[in-house]
Order: structure tokens, then sequence, then C-alpha cells
């Protein structure tokens, strides 16, 4: 999102809840935006790279993590606020590739969320070469949404969608959170596509989990 609206998302939420912000991204960043009062931050990172693979080469957004510890049940987690690479394949497969490499072997539970650009199609129930490189190994588990819903808009000059019955948008977990009963949602709302200058071309990506 732009920097301009991370005040808009912080102010809406309350005072209970704290804001973290990512710098890379330029115009298009990320934000999360977590209660306080239920978890206590204990780090906070944005990396350049993970486990040796470069996943930003200066132009691009790097994944947004933040490690939490539940106050309530002593629960620690680790997760990842994404935004892939549209334009440069080779650079989305590679943060693809570190964060698959990131979550592996790793018991703490993880979760990543946002827009990954997999472009999986709900008709051939395939993705691109960075999708299959998230999945190899069963590192992560795709949270699939409960209904398949278009989760973006990209209208042509007829204003139809380009990319219809697909998504783009994505919630895997790993580690101990898939113990969690993660249960994942598209939020429909209604006259949301095709989006204007007020709204977003996508739709908000609910995940659930019993902590």
């Amino acid at each position: 999102m732009s920097p301009r609206n991370f005040e808009i998302f912080s102010s809406a939420v309350g005072d209970k809840f704290t804001s973290v912000q990512s710098r890379s991204g330029a115009s298009d960043r990320l934000q999360i935006i977590f209660d306080s009062s239920r978890f206590e931050l204990l780090e906070l990172d944005e990396p350049q790279e993970i486990e040796g693979i470069k996943i930003n080469d200066g132009n691009h957004r790097s994944p947004l993590i933040v490690h939490l510890r539940d106050r309530q049940t002593d629960n620690e987690m680790l997760l990842a606020a994404v935004h892939l690479a549209r334009r440069n394949e080779e650079l989305r497969e590679q943060q693809a590739l570190g964060l698959t490499e990131w979550a592996r072997g790793k018991t703490i539970p993880m979760v990543t969320i946002g827009d990954f650009n997999f472009d999986y199609s709900f008709v051939t129930h395939k993705g691109n070469q960075s999708f299959a490189t998230m999945m190899r190994g069963y590192v992560w588990q795709w949270v699939k949404p409960q209904e398949w819903v278009d989760t973006n808009w990209s209208g042509n000059s007829q204003g139809e969608d380009r990319y219809p019955d697909s998504m783009l948008d994505f919630a895997f977990v790993a580690g101990k959170a898939r113990e969690w009963e993660p249960v994942c949602n598209v939020i429909v709302r209604p006259e949301d596509f095709p989006d204007d200058e007020k709204t977003s071309d996508h739709r908000p990506t609910e995940l659930i989990l019993q902590l």
C-alpha cells in the first residue's frame, strides 16, 4: 500500500493496536497491525536475503516479518507479510525459494500471507513456477480458501477482467501453525469489483487460527 495510508489503517483499529511498516517497496509497501494487549513484539525484520538467497534486488519489497508472543498462551509465532515481484519472474522464484528455505526444519509456528503473484487458475488448478517452488517439499501448507473466489481484478479496455477465475493472494502455514486449525476465506463485499480510485484491486484474504 501507499505509505500515506499507514495512518488511516492504524487509526481505524484503535490505540491498543500497534502498527509496523516496511521500508522497502518505495510507494507500495507492507504494514502489519497487531493487538499489543494480546501480543508482544519480540523481533521485527525486513531481510534482503534469506538463508543466503537474495530476495530483494533493491527495487522490490522484502517480506515484513514479526516475531510475536501470545501473552495469554505464551505461544510464539513468526508472521511474514509479503508482496512478491510481479514482472520479474526470476526474482519472484528466488523469493518463493527463500521463504521455503526459511521455514524448512523450523518447529516454531510460522505464517505468511499476502500477494504472492502466483497466478493460480481455478480451471487448471495450477500456478506459475514460483507457486510450484513454494509448494515443493510440503514445507508450507497452503490454506486453501473455503470457496474459490477471484482475489484480484485487472480490467481491460472493455471493462472485462483479464484474469478471471484466478488468484494472486494466498495464506500459508508451517511448523506448529499447522496444528492451529487454519481456515482461509476471501472476503467479498457488494460492488467491490471492478475497483475504482477509492477501492482496492484485491479482495481481503482472511486467515483464522486457533491459538
